[in-house]
């Protein structure tokens, strides 16, 4: 994923994370900040499920900052991954 505002790195609640891929819905098993623009989630599948591939943001807790004043980001859902 890549987001406009610079991230700060780090960790992130991989409860925080969902989605569909490949038909799958899935959760994250891990989500990390790698660079200022990158999350990397790693994803464990689950049931079926038919529809694009999405991703989902729902906090709190509010995990994810950007730089500088370490803004919260905002939640959101169905995000197309592409």
């Amino acid at each position: 994923m890549r987001f406009s505002q610079p991230l700060v790195p780090g960790a992130a609640d991989q409860g925080n994370w969902t989605g569909r891929h490949l038909n799958l819905s899935w959760t994250a098993g891990l989500a990390v900040a790698i660079a200022p623009d990158k999350i990397l989630l790693d994803i464990i599948p689950g049931a079926p499920n038919i529809g694009p591939d999405v991703v989902s943001y729902s906090p709190p807790p509010y995990d994810v900052r950007s730089t500088p004043g370490l803004v919260p980001a905002a939640a959101f859902a169905d995000y197309p991954i592409t």
